[in-house]
């Protein structure tokens, strides 16, 4: 398993916005995280990378325990998080974040720059222009970019397709298939394009008022229409 997420219980403000949810994410897995707005989706994620404390439960990434605020050695381990929102250096080219992303990931990291030229081939065309005059769809691709650079294991991804066109929406979605295809990367994915997701992922789990209500296979909720009354 490479993640396991055990009774997981988060608050904010004495209030609790997690309510034991346990979630596993195995090796080369891709799974989808899904819910309506404030069901604790991105808190489950942020948990999971040690930004957000727990009150009660365990988070376990490849086998070691996730500790609250100690974020840089789990991304250090291999657990990347891609947030909601483009997350580039817009002012910077390209090229520039990504030498950023090699600086701070360390050895190995620059030879994984070819193997991300070939994943996202339109990259190379775009080295010299400003992260920020690209589209919705090249931006993400530079932050999905900038996270493999590290080598990551497992990948959470929060609402990759906010904003893009269905087309980019495809786009990207295929080359989160294609991570776990060429690296072998398990994924964690929240996306409210639900019909598109369930059509990618090997499992689903869904969240209502922080409450994990189902988990099992994309075809057992396209099949449930009381499911489907939960996105």
């Amino acid at each position: 398993m490479m993640l396991d997420v055990r009774d997981l219980v988060v608050g904010y403000n004495k209030k609790d916005v997690l309510h034991g949810v346990s979630l596993g994410v195995g090796k080369a897995e891709i799974v989808a995280l899904v819910g309506h707005n404030g069901a604790g989706k991105t808190t489950l994620m942020r948990a999971a990378l040690g930004l957000t404390p727990c009150t009660s439960g365990s988070v376990v990434f490849d086998g070691q325990a996730v500790d609250a605020g100690h974020v840089a050695q789990t991304v250090a381990r291999g657990l990347a998080f891609v947030p909601q929102g483009r997350n580039t250096f817009r002012s910077l080219k390209v090229a520039e974040n990504l030498d950023i992303a090699v600086n701070a990931a360390g050895p190995g990291a620059a030879a994984r720059v070819d193997e991300v030229f070939a994943m996202f081939p339109i990259l190379r065309e775009r080295l010299a222009q400003p992260a920020g005059k690209l589209s919705g769809g090249q931006q993400q691709m530079v932050a999905l970019a900038l996270a493999l650079v590290r080598g990551p294991r497992l990948m959470m991804l929060d609402e990759p397709s906010t904003g893009l066109s269905p087309v980019m929406v495809d786009e990207v979605f295929r080359r989160v298939v294609e991570m776990r295809e060429r690296f072998g990367i398990s994924v964690l994915i929240v996306d409210q394009n639900v019909r598109r997701l369930l059509g990618m992922v090997d499992r689903v789990a869904v969240l209502k008022a922080g409450r994990k209500v189902f988990d099992g296979s994309p075809a057992s909720i396209m099949s449930d229409d009381q499911l489907w009354q939960l996105f």
